[in-house]
């Protein structure tokens, strides 16, 4: 099971999944992380797989905007240091 997000709606507690970018009620309230956020949480990532001995890392959901801007900042400082492979997303 992914990460459960609670909510309290008139005294009642609702224990709602968060799976990916999906519409839940929790992740329509839940802001956009900012551009510096995503930018750390890359470098967050970045330093674990190397802990781990990852030297590579896979995103199959594509990047919005905040993670192009996180991306290009870590390569225009020359502090990506993991290869990644990012899926290109397709809509009909």
């Amino acid at each position: 099971m992914g990460a459960l997000a609670f909510l309290r709606i008139s005294g009642i507690l609702f224990a709602l999944p968060i799976i990916g970018d999906s519409p839940t009620p929790v992740r329509a309230r839940i802001p956009a992380p900012s551009g510096d956020e995503v930018y750390v949480a890359l470098q967050e990532a970045m330093t674990r797989a190397a802990r781990d001995g990852l030297t590579a890392l896979q995103l199959a959901n594509g990047l919005d905007e905040a993670e192009e801007e996180a991306f290009a900042r870590a390569q225009a400082e020359g502090t990506l240091r993991t290869r990644f492979r990012i899926a290109v997303p397709f809509t009909p």
